[in-house]
């Protein structure tokens, strides 16, 4: 499969996620009056999860979930305490928007993610049969 390809699916998977997380902690926030502080964490759970099945499926391709589970969750949780911390520190400590602090948060984490979903969770075995 070529790089263009995978990378265009995981920026649709990106850009739905992300506008998930987006309405999410918004909603958190907004409608259900959580603290920005404990929204964002919440939301960033419920999309990493629907992160998983979506790169797993729509954009590496991957067959055997089994393989790479232990290696995204490990990714996630490293991803979830980055993405956290630095939320935290832009909204408490900095006193930036709790909205533009996702925005941040999405430019910063992002194009990390794919780099590390690529090269390190969803590792494919390559075969003679292609």
């Amino acid at each position: 499969m070529s790089n263009v390809k995978k990378i265009f699916r995981y920026g649709t998977v990106t850009a739905v996620s992300y506008l998930a997380l987006l309405l999410g902690t918004w909603m958190l926030v907004e409608l259900i009056s959580f603290s920005p502080i404990v929204a964002y964490p919440i939301a960033l759970t419920i999309v990493y999860v629907g992160v998983y099945f979506a790169s797993a499926t729509y954009v590496f391709r991957v067959s055997d979930h089994r393989q790479q589970s232990t290696r995204f969750l490990l990714a996630v949780v490293v991803f979830w305490l980055l993405n956290a911390g630095f939320y935290y520190v832009l909204v408490d400590t900095l006193q930036v928007q709790y909205l533009l602090s996702v925005i941040v948060n999405i430019l910063i984490f992002g194009p990390l993610r794919y780099f590390v979903y690529q090269r390190f969770v969803f590792i494919t075995k390559q075969t003679n049969s292609n």
